[in-house]
């Protein structure tokens, strides 16, 4: 592949196609006439931040300094100018190996017939580039993985062999290997065992018991709580009562001495009375 022709720096308008042509303005057309080339033109597209895509000429229709390219490849290259230039020499392909992102590809009936009738509207495929394929109502992405002898090529009016890489196939059989491990150990741990003891299964009461045993449960709990509590508050009154004050000790009324007392004997005098 050799690169000559430096076509300028020019304004990216994406545009909506699942292709990798481009639109360039009139004046490219009068400047290629004038290099006696066939009408089959392929350009390098070179971001600021050097990303590098490839891509054929569909129609010199675009405005003046405006490149117009397919949006999918203006997110590849992430920027609003882009410096082109004109490629030639760019080797026929004769076989490629791509990967469907999607699962769900497989799944389509006549896949492979479908992928080579969307590959034609291509005219470059650059090898570990994504490129995505309109097929019915959705676009599936596909990464070329391989390409026979070169990075890229030009698949124009070529027969081209197109192989398929089925990553989610390949992740299910690891899946499966992994899981025949884990059964091969699990089996080896059981023939490994004496016997096995059976385990009497745990028979669980009726519903209905189960309630009428709680409930009761439940009433026992409350009677205990309320005689408990009848019990702190008896106790708590009589702390909170006063003692009662002692009597006092009345002094005892002394008793009795029995003494033996003489009689008293009276004299009496007599007197005379004196006659008037």
């Amino acid at each position: 592949m050799k690169r000559s022709i430096n076509i300028g720096k020019m304004i990216v308008f994406p545009y909506e196609s699942y292709s990798n042509y481009i639109n360039l303005p009139t004046r490219c057309l009068e400047r290629l006439s004038n290099l006696h080339m066939s009408n089959t033109y392929f350009f390098e597209l070179k971001s600021e931040s050097k990303e590098l895509v490839y891509v054929g000429v569909k129609e010199f229709i675009s405005t003046d300094d405006c490149v117009e390219v397919p949006c999918w490849l203006s997110e590849q290259l992430q920027t609003d100018y882009a410096n082109i230039t004109l490629i030639k020499n760019i080797p026929k392909g004769e076989y490629i190996k791509i990967e469907p992102q999607e699962e769900e590809f497989f799944s389509l009936p006549d896949n492979d017939k479908l992928v080579e009738y969307e590959l034609s509207k291509y005219c470059l495929l650059q090898l570990n580039q994504i490129i995505p394929l309109q097929i019915f109502d959705k676009v599936y992405k596909f990464k070329i993985i391989e390409i026979k002898d070169h990075d890229l090529i030009d698949i124009i009016n070529i027969d081209l062999n197109v192989d398929f890489k089925n990553k989610f196939f390949q992740e299910q059989v690891i899946q499966e290997s992994t899981q025949d491990v884990v059964h091969d150990t699990e089996q080896i741990f059981n023939e490994i065992k004496p016997e096995i003891i059976p385990v009497e299964p745990i028979v669980l009461p009726d519903r209905d018991k189960l309630r009428e045993a709680r409930l009761k449960f439940y009433i026992k709990k409350e009677e205990v709580i309320q005689v408990q509590e009848k019990q702190v508050q008896k106790s708590s009154q009589e702390i909170s009562k006063e003692p009662e004050p002692f009597p006092e000790e009345l002094p005892k009324a002394p008793e009795p001495i029995e003494e033996h007392i003489p009689p008293i004997k009276i004299k009496r005098k007599y007197t005379k009375k004196k006659k008037i």
